[in-house]
C-alpha cells in the first residue's frame, strides 16, 4: 500500500464536505488574500493590534467591511 491509499483509509469514515456557495468562496479568498498581504508587507513580529488595524484597511479597501476586537 503506497501512502496515498494509507491517507485515503485514514479518512475512510469522512462525509463527504459539501462545496461552499460562490459568494463564501469568494469572500473567504478575500480574507487570506488580505491577510497574507498584510503579513508579507510588515513581517514578523508587531503587536496583534497592528496587523489588526492593517488587516481591517485592506479588507476596507476590498469592499469588506468588519469590526475590530
Amino acid at each position: 500500500m503506497d501512502q496515498k491509499e494509507g491517507q485515503h483509509e485514514a479518512h475512510k469514515d469522512h462525509k463527504a464536505h459539501k462545496a461552499l456557495p460562490q459568494e463564501l468562496e469568494v469572500i473567504g479568498r478575500a480574507i487570506v488574500n488580505s491577510a497574507l498581504k498584510v503579513h508579507k508587507a510588515l513581517g514578523p513580529g508587531l503587536l496583534e493590534s497592528t496587523y489588526e488595524h492593517c488587516l481591517v484597511h485592506e479588507l476596507g479597501m476590498r469592499g469588506l467591511s468588519c469590526q475590530r476586537q
